[in-house]
């Protein structure tokens, strides 16, 4: 209820700002999105030691150093991968996200308000800001095809809209929980400055939820779960820093950009490979049937 509610009230207050035309400038943007994904965002894949610990059963040295080994050399893979072909990359982090993103909301939520939910931090931003989403994507890839896909999303973004408020029509009454996030996210996404509503989408609904669930599921001590978090969250960092040192910085804001998102594709495909088995689990530790 907590995490929802001032998901709520913060989609509201940004919103509302938005409408009146104020924001803050690109820079303060970006500096806040790499500061709220490293200390909000980050943890919340970290904790993937959890999940790993009880889908794997790691108890020995050896089997947590195997598991590290391939967490850390799939995300170099997605690195790499990102580096030789930027724009195929970029479009298959914005599949990855919108199918990791569906899966947010509540279980037992109709399959159709799962697809807006998960298409809306995609899609949604390109509604009212084509352009500025066509110039963040032109960090990641080539200039033509980022303005190219940001216009394809634009595309996309008024039907979505529209099928969101049928789907809300249809499911007030029944899921009307799912229903206001859906509502939430499809309002911040398109209103707000594409920096800003990915950061109150990503930083206090995605990750809080996740968080939110992994300590229903394992009930750890806090303090385990504050090391399990931890720890990975200062590597991450530190690697963020050293992908710093080795970046074409002739542009603040572009090299920021790149070590944020990239960063994120390299840490996304090793954390949804281990958690979508937990989420198609029904959010239950190994060994627990579905219908339990």
């Amino acid at each position: 209820m907590t995490q929802r509610l001032v998901y709520s009230l913060v989609v509201l207050a940004v919103s509302a700002a938005a409408a009146f035309g104020l924001r803050l400038p690109l820079g303060v943007e970006i500096g806040l999105l790499a500061t709220a994904v490293l200390v909000l965002g980050i943890p919340h894949g970290s904790l993937d030691v959890l999940h790993a610990q009880d889908a794997q059963r790691l108890t020995r040295l050896r089997d947590w150093a195997r598991f590290l080994a391939l967490y850390m050399a799939t995300a170099a893979a997605v690195v790499g991968f990102w580096l030789l072909f930027p724009s195929v990359s970029l479009v298959g982090l914005l599949v990855i996200s919108t199918l990791h993103f569906s899966g947010d909301l509540d279980q037992g939520t109709p399959r159709a308000l799962r697809i807006v939910h998960g298409l809306s931090p995609i899609c949604m931003p390109a509604l009212l800001h084509p352009n500025e989403l066509g110039h963040l994507f032109g960090a990641l890839a080539p200039a033509e095809f980022a303005r190219a896909l940001a216009n394809a999303l634009e595309l996309v973004s008024l039907p979505l809209l529209v099928c969101s408020l049928v789907l809300a029509c249809v499911y007030a009454r029944r899921y009307r929980n799912a229903v206001l996030e859906v509502a939430a996210t499809a309002t911040v996404c398109s209103v707000a400055s594409p920096l800003l509503g990915f950061i109150v989408y990503f930083c206090l609904m995605h990750s809080w939820r996740h968080v939110d669930r992994t300590r229903r599921i394992y009930a750890p001590k806090l303090s385990a779960m504050v090391w399990s978090a931890a720890l990975p969250t200062v590597f991450t960092g530190v690697a963020a820093a050293a992908a710093w040192t080795m970046l074409d910085r002739s542009s603040l804001e572009s090299g920021v950009l790149q070590v944020v998102f990239i960063g994120l594709a390299a840490l996304t495909v090793p954390h949804m490979l281990l958690i979508e088995r937990v989420r198609l689990r029904g959010w239950r530790p190994r060994g627990v049937p579905t219908g339990a």
